[in-house]
C-alpha cells in the first residue's frame, strides 16, 4: 500500500492507493506547498516531490525497521488535462550502482538531502 500526503499536510489524513489500484488525487490545502511525500509500509516518508510535470525519475524509500529499502520508479504523464502518476517497485533492478574498490570508507548521499540522510560505502 502506498501512502500520499500533500507536503505540510500530515495532520489532514493521506491517500492510501492499494497495490494495482487507480485512484484519484486532491489538493488538501491549496495555500501549502503543491508537493507530496509518499511512504510503504515500514518505511520513512520521502522528501517533497513535484508531481505537476511530466517526466520519470527513481525515488529510494528507506525501511525503518531493516538496512534495507525500495527503490519506486515514479512516472508522469498527461493525458486529457490529468497527469497521471504511476508507482512501480523496481527494486531487483535498481537504476545505478556504486562500488568502492578503495581502502576508504565513503559517505554518499543525495544533493539536498537531509544531514543525516547518507549511506556507508565500506571499503571493497
Amino acid at each position: 500500500t502506498l501512502y500520499v500526503v500533500q507536503s505540510q499536510c500530515e495532520e489532514l489524513g493521506c491517500f492510501k492507493i492499494f497495490p494495482q489500484e487507480t485512484s484519484v488525487f486532491h489538493w488538501t490545502d491549496a495555500s501549502k506547498p503543491l508537493e507530496v511525500c509518499i511512504t510503504l509500509n515500514d518505511h520513512e516518508y520521502s522528501g517533497n516531490l513535484r508531481i505537476d510535470g511530466i517526466g520519470e525519475f527513481n525515488l529510494r524509500l528507506k525501511s525503518i525497521t531493516e538496512q534495507d529499502s525500495t527503490i519506486l520508479n515514479v512516472s508522469i504523464s498527461e493525458e486529457q488535462n490529468s497527469f497521471y502518476i504511476v508507482f512501480t517497485d523496481v527494486s531487483y533492478a535498481p537504476p545505478y550502482r556504486l562500488e568502492n574498490l578503495t581502502k576508504t570508507r565513503f559517505l554518499v548521499a543525495q544533493v539536498k538531502s537531509r544531514p543525516d540522510d547518507f549511506d556507508h560505502l565500506k571499503p571493497f
